[in-house]
């Protein structure tokens, strides 16, 4: 399967592994803000189970996502893929890791 053809959000499954686990929880059973649910927190978690399973290339990845997202108009998928490979930089840097 090629990544650059599927949507955003399939893109962001895909990725993640395991699609029940992203959209499970309290935070998605009620309408919030878009900044409330991509919070640095959210995005950790799902930074650092990325890094585990695919190891430090998969910031590039994101980044690469991110980009072809938003070529598509996908503004939001792009911020929330953005968001994610930065919070996985960070998490890649406090263990003195490179990508």
């Amino acid at each position: 399967m090629r990544l650059a053809s599927t949507p955003v959000l399939a893109r962001i499954l895909l990725l993640r592994g395991s699609p029940g686990v992203i959209w499970e929880g309290a935070a998605f059973r009620r309408r919030r803000s878009v900044s409330t649910r991509l919070g640095d927190s959210f995005c950790e978690g799902l930074a650092r189970d990325l890094l585990q399973r695919d190891g430090p290339e998969v910031v590039s990845r994101l980044r690469l996502e991110a980009i072809a997202a938003r070529g598509e108009g996908h503004q939001r998928g792009a911020d929330l893929l953005s968001k994610i490979a930065d919070a996985a930089e960070r998490l890649l840097r406090q263990t003195g890791q490179s990508n």
